[in-house]
């Protein structure tokens, strides 16, 4: 990468933006614009595809993220996108992985998704093997709050998936000793993250911390924005 990230002109800084399984890649459109307007050049592939294909579903998000990426500088991933950024970095060698409000996972072979999660989702009302599309899980007033503006929460709504129960059955694979790869760092933005800045922070990681809420991605791009940028630059000189 070239220049420092305080330049706004020809930085040559490619980013990918890894969405949620849960949601669309709507929820990062926002921010991505944003940082291309700081002069990073984004690309935010669509991952939803993969939900429909055989298990492991993982594998296909993957597949669809590292074809989206033709030369990768740094990866940004929100919420449950972090469990990927393992073996995503391990394919794609960036300088910078960027956990945003995002799963961090532990030290251990593989990543499972937790007991009182499992025990949460199972509890969801659904019909077959598909899931309620997320904003369902939470209800009108907590949507609400997490999105207060109501054509950006429709679109969001409209863009969300649902995403097959067995996704969770099965177990990420973890490279040995990911965590100590130079350039990780977490920007926490809402309390449901923070054993994930924990983590992060054991694992020496640089981290930042935003009084927010977990789609402020989408709701404040430019604050999350500048937070952001500034982590990376700490990330690359960590």
């Amino acid at each position: 990468m070239r220049g420092g990230l305080g330049s706004r002109q020809n930085l040559s800084i490619n980013v990918l933006m890894i969405h949620s399984p849960l949601v669309g890649p709507m929820t990062l459109h926002r921010l991505g614009a944003r940082l291309h307007e700081l002069g990073f050049e984004v690309v935010v592939p669509d991952l939803r595809g993969a939900l429909t294909g055989p298990r492991p579903q993982w594998r296909a998000i993957l597949d669809l993220a590292i074809a989206a990426a033709s030369s990768v500088d740094v990866i940004v991933a929100h919420s449950g996108a972090g469990v990927l950024m393992p073996l995503l970095a391990e394919q794609l060698s960036p300088e910078v992985v960027a956990f945003v409000d995002a799963v961090v996972p532990g030290d251990g072979l593989t990543y499972q998704a937790s007991d009182p999660f499992i025990e949460f989702v199972d509890s969801l009302s659904h019909d077959g093997p598909l899931l309620p599309p997320w904003h369902e899980w939470w209800g009108d007033d907590v949507t609400a709050r997490l999105i207060p503006d109501g054509d950006l929460r429709d679109q969001i709504a409209a863009d969300t998936p649902r995403v097959p129960r067995s996704f969770y059955d099965d177990p990420v694979p973890l490279p040995s000793s990911w965590m100590t790869r130079h350039g990780c760092c977490f920007l926490q933005l809402s309390p449901a993250y923070d054993d994930d800045r924990a983590r992060a922070e054991a694992y020496e990681w640089p981290t930042a911390r935003m009084a927010g809420q977990h789609l402020d991605v989408a709701v404040k791009p430019f604050a999350v924005g500048e937070s952001l940028m500034s982590l990376i630059e700490r990330a690359r000189s960590h």
